[in-house]
């Protein structure tokens, strides 16, 4: 293939994807390709199709019959054909949403074959040129789309044959889309972009260029093979776990079919499977739920997270009849081993069984670990544990953000998330109860509420640099370290992991503390009173206590002379620990900068030194009267080392963030964002400290530390948010539940002045998603409060509607098609000639006939017109 033949390909499917996109565009576009389309691919066609069947299928064979008849089809006749074939069988449909998805074999099956002729032959060309050719694996999907439902890109995929498939990792990529080329590295697992792609119409288009770019990823490819280093876990946290077979496609010939469900991330079963099982997998499989994937007893696929509550029908032009049913999922474990033929155990959960969809069973669990998922996928799966051990906890359990639209009750939840994580039962507690063990909780430092913003910084979050108030007037203003919100919490944490079981460090730290308090209390006593307090130093000399400063440290100085020296309680406590008999050092200047550097030694040995000798309090009388003091916790979690977090439980500590994504989490959390991680946490083989910029301090995150977030799914900062917190956090969806305004909610049946609110809020809900999305839906929570037709009144006035007015930006008319005519009043029409400003050559008359819209405050409605209006909103969609 040489440049010419590269340029007038690349023209080609150009060309034609302009022409497929127009298809999604025109009805008429598509009438037009069909009754134009060549009698020899019409007869092939109509020889692919003679002996097969399905409701797709029939509508393409009436219509390849009826263009064979030399008949013209027209819109209203393409319409009627496919309305006739839909009757009673609408829910088959469901995937088929534009006319190409029904018709796009008649006009691309055959007529295409050059541009996929090229396809190939370009993509082996290119393999070659990058040398790697028998390294990758490709998967490539044309006009007729991944799903066999018509698609307006042809694009080609390039992926490490060691890969299950290019869903897992890193990909090569390029498509043709509305007349353009685009290529690109892509990790798909992590939904991102390695290089910024590169998009050009064919004049632009430079084969080497293109060849240039990916030979500089090309190790990157070559090198993504799947690891197996260490078993992982998986925590089920509260979802279920199952088995899926593909069985009924586990022939040779049908191959491709399996490879389709890879590719699409299906998991497939007919919904004619008996005992349960077609009904299990439509209503028990939930999203978060596990399965593993077998075909049949032949082939491990591997283990995947379910994304959807939605099945569909999978296109019979995959599967060659109808009655299939899919849901869609997310691969997050490839086998390690394929071929499963040692297990033979008959159990209903094992690939080798007589089920095609099971469930795994608690009891079970063990069982499966041992035999299957340890060997074959190299990962156990984990029950839910009732106690405070977070040695097994996965970082599904440890960072967890709750997402869904407005009014969902993401923030109502993460109290009862926070109370369940720090041990409380809340069965039988009214919600008063609850919120009061909470501020208990927050009151006691376990649990910390924020609240992210466009102004929060890491500062706030981490540490930084603070100004101190001073003591009295007239003080100077000072700056030092202060920890932020997060490092407060894991320091409260830390703390309370070495109180658990105290090792002699943390005796030696605490103890320290309390004997260092008591001598400066003496200090200032005598200072007081202006007595003189004389220390002796290392060589017999002297030195004065001249004052203690703002920061509880001992000023000191030697006789006759004006220089201080300042000497910490940090760093004595340090030395308290290095060197437990002063006696018998010889070089304390050597010494004493082996430990807190380049401090005035004779000072800090003489401070420590009459501190030693100030005949402490009783060990007993110490325990008795210990109180923590917050430079206590610090010195002690400063003292701890990575081995001291092992084993250790602790107390959990939460943290809630309530609207994550509202701030700049780059900015915020800095480093955090690896040591979060479940398997980066201190006590944990991969554990890591980072030293942090202002304190220089060594900082890591405990285990026993657990963060909750909350995302508003309307939210337009939703986006960068996930492509940078997927991997350390479990989401989970709150979605709008309707059904729980008659359980929950304050009206009676959820019933107010006969209005189902109920049934309001499922069609204002039904609107909105088919003018925006799901995510932009209304939450059951604004109704929950609702005792009277004022208050459903407030409600639409100071909740509803500005809503509604954010969403649409103003658009009165997609307003009006969610909330109705109700709502709306027509303003008078300005019809005067002089209505406007003078201005010449420009007509102004269709304006002055333009009706203009005004929202009504339903505070102000009459109840008998509010009433009227909701009625009628609610009965449309009935």
């Amino acid at each position: 293939m040489n440049q010419k033949e590269i340029q007038k390909g690349i023209e080609l499917l150009c060309d034609t994807s302009t022409v497929v996109k127009n298809y999604y565009k025109n009805d008429q576009n598509i009438l037009e390709a069909l009754n134009n389309v060549n009698k020899g691919n019409l007869q092939k066609c109509a020889e692919y199709y003679k002996n097969k069947s399905g409701v797709v299928v029939d509508i393409r064979k009436e219509i390849v019959a009826k263009l064979l008849a030399n008949e013209t089809l027209t819109e209203a006749s393409l319409n009627e054909l496919i309305e006739d074939h839909k009757k009673g069988k609408e829910n088959k449909f469901r995937t088929y949403k534009e006319t190409f998805s029904i018709v796009f074999p008649v006009i691309t099956f055959y007529g295409h074959n050059s541009q996929r002729d090229f396809v190939k032959t370009f993509t082996k060309k290119l393999m070659g040129d990058l040398g790697f050719s028998s390294e990758v694996k490709v998967v490539s999907f044309d006009f007729q789309g991944e799903r066999q439902q018509g698609s307006e890109r042809y694009w080609v995929a390039i992926y490490n044959k060691h890969q299950e498939n290019q869903s897992v990792g890193i990909q090569f990529f390029f498509e043709f889309y509305n007349g353009k080329i685009s290529y690109g590295v892509h990790k798909h697992k992590d939904q991102t972009y390695l290089k910024p792609i590169v998009s050009v119409g064919p004049e632009q288009f430079s084969y080497s260029e293109m060849l240039s770019y990916f030979e500089k990823s090309k190790q990157l490819l070559l090198n993504d093979v799947p690891k197996f280093d260490n078993l992982s876990s998986i925590s089920l946290n509260q979802h279920k776990l199952y088995k899926i077979s593909h069985g009924s496609f586990k022939s040779k010939k049908d191959v491709p079919i399996i490879e389709t469900f890879k590719s699409n991330n299906w998991i497939v079963l007919h919904e004619s499977t008996g005992k349960g099982q077609s009904d299990a997998f439509k209503d028990s499989l939930k999203v978060g739920d596990y399965v593993y994937i077998t075909v049949g007893s032949k082939e491990l696929i591997g283990i995947a997270k379910l994304t959807s509550n939605e099945w569909d029908y999978v296109p019979n032009d995959i599967v060659d009849s109808d009655g299939w049913i899919y849901k869609e999922v997310e691969l997050i474990n490839p086998s390690l081993r394929k071929k499963p033929k040692d297990l033979t155990n008959k159990k209903s959960f094992y690939p080798s069984a007589n089920t095609t969809f099971s469930e795994i069973l608690p009891e079970n669990l063990s069982e499966a670990n041992e035999l299957l998922f340890k060997p074959y996928f190299n990962v156990e799966f984990i029950k839910d544990k009732n106690t405070n051990d977070n040695s097994s906890l996965t970082s599904h359990e440890l960072n967890q953000i709750l997402y869904g639209p407005p009014g969902t009750g993401k923030t109502y939840d993460t109290i009862n998330r926070a109370l369940e994580l720090c041990g409380e039962d809340l069965t039988g507690l009214c919600r008063a109860d609850i919120k009061a063990r909470f501020e208990q909780k927050v009151d006691e430092g376990r649990v910390v509420f924020t609240t992210f913003h466009q102004s929060m910084t890491y500062e706030d979050f981490i540490e930084g640099i603070k100004p101190i108030e001073p003591e009295k007037e007239g003080d100077p203003v000072i700056y030092r370290v202060e920890e932020g919100i997060f490092r407060r919490l894991c320091i409260e944490a830390s703390f309370s992991l070495a109180k658990e079981k105290e090792s002699v460090a943390t005796e030696n730290v605490l103890d320290f503390s309390l004997v260092y308090d008591n001598f400066v209390e003496e200090i200032e006593e005598k200072l007081a009173v202006e007595e003189p307090i004389i220390l002796a130093t290392k060589n017999g000399g002297k030195v004065i206590i001249d004052g203690i400063s703002q920061q509880r440290n001992i000023i000191i100085k030697h006789p006759g002379k004006d220089n201080t020296y300042t000497v910490s309680k940090k760093r004595l406590s340090k030395l308290h620990t290095a060197f437990p008999n002063l006696a018998e050092m010889n070089n304390i200047d050597q010494q004493f900068r082996s430990i807190i550097g380049g401090s005035n030694s004779t000072a800090n040995w003489s401070v420590l030194n009459a501190i030693r000798s100030n005949n402490p309090v009783s060990m007993e009388t110490k325990k008795a009267v210990r109180e923590y003091s917050w430079e206590d916790k610090k010195e002690v979690v400063q003292a701890l080392k990575k081995e001291d977090y092992k084993g250790k439980i602790g107390e959990p500590f939460v943290l809630i963030v309530d609207e994550i994504n509202r701030g700049n989490v780059s900015q915020i959390f800095g480093e955090l964002i690896t040591l979060i991680e479940e398997d980066k946490r201190l006590g944990k083989a991969e554990a890591i400290q980072v030293r942090l910029p202002y304190s220089k301090d060594l900082f890591g995150v405990p285990p026993n530390v657990h963060i909750i977030g909350t995302m508003n799914t309307a939210d337009r900062s939703i986006e960068a948010l996930d492509t940078a917190l997927r991997r350390r956090f479990s989401f989970t969806e709150m979605p709008s539940k309707p059904e729980l305004i008659k359980t929950d909610g304050k009206a009676e049946n959820g019933i107010i002045n006969g209005i189902d609110l109920t049934l309001l809020l499922v069609a204002i809900n039904k609107r909105i998603e088919k003018l925006l999305d799901s995510d932009h839906v209304i939450g059951h929570s604004y109704f929950l409060t609702v005792k009277s037709l004022e208050g459903l009144k407030a409600i639409f006035q100071n909740k509803i509607i500005p809503l509604l007015l954010e969403y649409f930006f103003g658009d009165y008319g997609k307003i009006g098609l969610v909330i109705g005519s109700g709502f709306f009043v027509i303003g008078e029409n300005q019809v005067e000639e002089d209505f406007f400003a003078p201005f010449d050559d420009y007509d102004s008359s269709p304006f002055i006939e333009r009706k203009v819209y005004h929202l009504r405050n339903a505070l102000e409605m009459s109840d008998e017109t509010f009433i009227q209006a909701l009625n009628t909103l609610e009965r449309k969609t009935s």
